[in-house]
């Protein structure tokens, strides 16, 4: 799926963000949460048609309901207690063939802002 750039909407810059948490990563940040005005958002890249595709310079922001953010926080919560804890007895294949997260689909929600990087993915917080 190819997301559209939207020069009508608000510009943010790096600045005026925190990523909270990445959620899909290649070579980079693709999607995931971050925090605007003290709300949380869902940034979502908007990749290139080319191949091999350069880092994503622009993100959409979008706004999301309160059962799509109760669902990221379950998988969210799962992820960091399975694949990203430094305890011994975590167990990746708990989360990744738990069908919630093999049915996962970036979740659709007002777009509000674009979130412009020029050329920079947000740095991933550190765990």
């Amino acid at each position: 799926m190819r997301l559209e750039h939207h020069p009508d909407l608000p510009q943010l810059t790096r600045e005026e963000v925190e990523v909270l948490f990445v959620w899909d990563y290649y070579d980079g940040p693709l999607s995931g949460a971050l925090q605007w005005r003290g709300r949380r958002f869902w940034f979502a890249a908007v990749l290139s048609d080319s191949w091999p595709a350069d880092q994503p310079e622009v993100f959409q922001v979008h706004d999301l309901a309160d059962e799509q953010w109760r669902r990221i926080d379950d998988l969210n919560d799962l992820f960091q207690k399975h694949v990203a804890s430094s305890n011994e007895s975590r167990d990746p294949s708990l989360y990744y063939d738990d069908p919630r997260v093999q049915a996962w689909q970036d979740p659709a929600g007002e777009m509000v802002a674009t979130l412009r990087l020029y050329g920079e993915a947000p740095a991933v917080p550190e765990l």
